[in-house]
């Protein structure tokens, strides 16, 4: 039982440490974030597979956009309308893949065809379900100073209903946990609906040589290969305005597929990172079982103190990065995501390490 206690304490302290060393990193981010007086060109890449129904509130919303951009869609073997709408669009660049025999045909193979195509100075992302903005384009591109490299940003979920305020906390701490790791200049995970980097850097990486058959990875393993690469600073678009909206999983089967999506390429990150989400994963699995030990006498007060003070570093930490985010009220949700996200965050990687989940067919 000693070994246990000693062993949580070492867990959680180091856990209460990188959330506190995140911290630090999301004022880093912002106290560095300088917008540049002469924006770089972009091209704007999007690539679709069967997105008719959500396309046209896209288009509608890059027309709206303040900053000019070159526009490039991709047409990933569609047998919908996706592609008539997209040659809809002004002046657009419209690629349309094929099958290709012995070629793996995942969303990578589409980024890289439009990459290739581009001839703006950053490629920005964004994805066909998402709906941006009109100031995002400009607000992205005006924090691209001549030494960035690369700019992250975050998305969250059209709020249609109730519980999709619950899930826009998860998204709200994976954004907090982007903006912390960017503020060190160590790119760690980002979501692929709203980034943009240099295409130069993209190349000068390897692009997404090697990393072709792992079916996600677009953009936690890219950022991290940009980051190894180097290439300037990293940073995080933190302003409210710069957050995409994008609609949520139609069902809790699709979010549980998507989620061990997401999870999966955990496997193929670093391995200091593996090894430190591995510790974090060994702590929630003791805060699994910790109720049972509220039934051992003499534990029931370091239990309980454990959670009071773990609740308390994550809520500083939620509430210093959701203040910018102009989202504190959606720490109203902490408790019950909190209780949640225990068992969740425990399945998701089994699930993923297992094969159970699929991509879109």
């Amino acid at each position: 039982m000693n070994i246990i206690l000693v062993a949580g304490g070492v867990l959680l302290f180091f856990y209460l440490s990188a959330l506190l060393f995140l911290a630090a990193g999301v004022v880093i981010n912002r106290r560095n974030t300088k917008k540049t007086a002469s924006p770089p060109g972009l091209s704007l890449i999007v690539c679709a597979r069967n997105e008719e129904e959500h396309l046209p509130a896209l288009l509608r919303a890059l027309k709206e956009q303040t900053f000019p951009f070159e526009p490039i869609f991709v047409d990933d073997r569609s047998t919908d309308g996706t592609r008539r709408l997209m040659e809809g669009y002004p002046g657009a660049v419209v690629i349309s893949l094929k099958e290709e025999e012995g070629v793996f045909q995942g969303k990578k193979r589409a980024l890289a065809r439009g990459i290739e195509t581009a001839g703006g100075d950053v490629l920005l992302l964004t994805d066909a379900d998402c709906i941006p903005l009109p100031g995002w384009a400009e607000g992205i591109a005006s924090l691209f100073s001549k030494e960035t490299g690369l700019v992250a940003g975050g998305a969250l979920y059209r709020e249609e209903k109730w519980y999709h305020r619950l899930m826009n906390l998860e998204m709200l701490a994976l954004a907090a946990c982007s903006e912390g790791a960017l503020g060190w200049q160590a790119p760690l995970l980002a979501t692929g609906n709203n980034l943009a980097y240099r295409r130069d850097l993209f190349f000068k990486a390897g692009g997404f040589q090697g990393l072709e058959e792992i079916e996600t990875g677009d953009d936690d393993l890219m950022i991290q290969r940009l980051g190894k690469e180097g290439g300037g600073r990293f940073s995080f678009a933190w302003q409210p305005e710069l957050f995409v909206r994008t609609k949520a999983q139609p069902s809790l089967r699709a979010f549980i597929h998507q989620r061990a999506r997401w999870a999966s390429g955990v496997f193929h990150w670093g391995l200091s990172v593996r090894l430190a989400l591995g510790a974090v994963y060994l702590l929630y699995l003791l805060y699994l079982m910790s109720p049972l030990g509220l039934l051992i006498p003499g534990l029931g007060t370091t239990i309980i103190t454990g959670w009071g003070v773990s609740a308390c570093i994550e809520l500083l930490f939620l509430a210093l990065a959701l203040k910018g985010y102009g989202k504190l009220s959606a720490l109203v949700w902490y408790l019950p995501a909190r209780l949640l996200f225990v068992p969740y965050l425990l399945v998701m990687p089994l699930w993923a390490w297992a094969g159970g989940y699929r991509w879109k067919e």
